[in-house]
């Protein structure tokens, strides 16, 4: 059973008072036309006791007028649990997606689709229960009053006119709705651009080169605009549609009704009245519908494309084989071929070994495929019979043992805004104030600095890039994981605090198994093993004698 599903079907008692309360005020809406029309046939009679009926349309009114706002607040309520819950686990779907999603996906782009996606459920839910359910009783019950008080014949009328009112209107619909999906997609760019755009902020200001540098983001804007044009112009054709044929029902209910108050004198004045008020509402809540579908199907295509992505391959969440990791296990890494581009691949050509609590450096120049052969030892790059933990798959690991046997210090670490345990630690890893104090100062932080970090709300924005980085490593303490990977730890850091840098990694991680990406030469003889890509061949070098052959030049 899907996400929404599940949710709705929690909340079905709710949903089923609202909707009945919904029924009771559509009953309510009926009722008054009918008290008028008995007052104008008394009237008509000469009867002046009508205070009575007058009294009862205004008790009802009353009636009606005080319950709509605590039944729309009870809809709206019941509703937005649903997508409070919806929301919570779309975000948790969304987080169990493959690591190469967030690669790949635009952050603007993913931010307005799910944005998009969400709104189209809210219009969804408030479409069915709001108007499609309530509407729907109404028209069965105008249309057995009006079959009982007048004849077939403007029942069938009424019928036949909807279906075509509701053929028409979804055809204007149809034509509408490529342009919907032009306008979506363009809003997607229009965000990537907008966000590419807004990181590069300092860099353009210090160049003073926005006119040429938003050129992109300026394109954008023009493609929107011409697309919101085009999409005015069928947007108003639909109301165009919706204005005609309920114009056009209204003149015939009246010369319908005016025929059948001629050929049946049985039918009072006031009868004709309630008969035309009915008939009237009957069609307003047939072109009500229409319109909520049209509102409905501008967010179709978004719900289409969120039910999408969240359809995408998760990461496995339950294990293929039973595996507990407690202890720095032995990597086995197979000989592979990787596709980092079509203009390169990354290869190991024969398969070794890492041994429990080995110390691994990986070295190269640039763009060689360092980073991505870390993500392939850390199991963020899925390629199945590679990469083995003491005989496991790692391809077959749950995300749960993924992250309990690996953590990942990333080139560019992400924080989140608050105070030290939710923007550094994530509000899930546990530390002891003394003991972040103690491994600040180890990395060379000034006392300020610490005082500021652990008693205020941090402002990641402020920090430099080598804080940054020195701040990701803190996390990696806390991390019980017996493989860390690091991705250039000293990178960005002068050379006194790069050796306090090194220091703490390896006096911390001293019993733990070790693979970092670095371009400090100065440290080579403290690692077990090197792996030096060229060429993007990789090359394993274990003993003393290989170590000091190794050029620091090829690092």
């Amino acid at each position: 059973m899907s996400p929404i599903l599940r949710i709705v079907q929690q909340q079905g008692i709710a949903i089923g008072i609202a909707l009945f309360f919904s029924f009771i005020l559509r009953l309510l809406i009926l009722v008054i036309p009918i008290i008028f029309g008995k007052v104008l046939d008394r009237l008509a009679e000469g009867q002046s006791d009508i205070m009575s009926l007058l009294l009862l349309s205004a008790a009802i009114s009353i009636l009606y007028a005080c319950m709509a706002p605590f039944l729309v607040q009870k809809i709206t309520q019941t509703f937005q649990e649903i997508l409070r819950q919806f929301s919570i686990a779309m975000v948790r779907v969304i987080f169990q997606k493959d690591y190469q999603f967030f690669e790949q996906k635009g952050l603007g782009s993913l931010i307005r689709q799910l944005e998009r996606g969400t709104l189209a459920y809210e219009k969804l839910f408030l479409f069915i229960a709001n108007i499609l359910l309530p509407n729907s009783i109404g028209l069965v019950l105008i249309a057995v009053y009006l079959a009982y008080t007048a004849n077939l014949s403007l029942v069938l009328f009424l019928m036949v006119w909807s279906i075509l009112s509701v053929c028409c209107i979804s055809y204007a619909i149809k034509c509408r709705r490529p342009h919907i999906q032009a306008i979506n997609d363009t809003e997607d760019q229009l965000s990537d651009d907008f966000a590419e755009t807004f990181l590069a902020a300092r860099s353009i200001k210090s160049l003073n080169s926005l006119d040429k540098s938003a050129q992109q983001l300026n394109r954008s804007y023009r493609d929107y605009a011409q697309k919101s044009s085009i999409l005015s112009f069928y947007s108003e054709s639909l109301k165009s549609t919706q204005f005609i044929l309920l114009n056009l029902a209204s003149c015939m209910i009246m010369l319908l009704g005016v025929y059948i108050f001629l050929q049946q004198q049985r039918i009072s004045i006031g009868d004709f009245v309630v008969i035309y008020s009915l008939a009237a509402i009957f069609m307003g809540n047939i072109i009500s519908l229409t319109e909520a579908y049209k509102e409905y199907d501008q967010f179709k295509l978004d719900k289409a494309q969120l039910d999408h992505i969240l359809a995408l391959d998760n990461i496995r969440m339950q294990a293929n084989t039973p595996y507990d990791v407690q202890t720095p296990p032995i990597l086995t890494i197979q000989a592979f071929q990787y596709e980092i581009h079509p203009y390169k691949t990354l290869t190991n050509p024969s398969s070794f070994q890492i041994e429990a609590g080995m110390k691994v450096v990986i070295v190269g120049a640039t763009g060689e495929g360092k980073t991505t052969l870390m993500k392939i030892l850390a199991g963020i790059i899925d390629l199945p019979q590679t990469v083995y933990v003491d005989a496991t798959d790692l391809h077959d690991f749950s995300a749960q043992q993924l992250a309990q046997c690996r953590s990942v210090s990333a080139q560019f670490p992400d924080f989140l805004s608050g105070d030290f345990q939710r923007s550094i630690l994530l509000d899930y890893l546990h530390a002891e104030p003394e003991s972040c104090r103690e491994h600040l100062q180890t990395l060379g932080f000034a006392e300020t600095t610490i005082q500021r970090l652990l008693t205020e709300t941090v402002a990641i924005e402020q920090l430099s890039g080598g804080e940054k980085k020195r701040l990701d490593i803190l996390r990696t303490a806390y991390m019980h994981s017996p493989i860390i990977y690091f991705d250039e730890p000293t990178a960005s850091l002068d050379g006194e605090v790069a050796t306090q840098v090194w220091q703490f990694i390896f006096a911390v991680h001293r019993a733990k198994t070790m693979i970092c990406i670095s371009h400090d030469a100065s440290y080579l003889q403290h690692f077990d093993l090197i792996i030096k890509i060229q060429d993007s061949q990789l090359q394993v070098y274990r003993n003393t004698e290989q170590l000091e052959s190794l050029s620091a030049t090829a690092i």
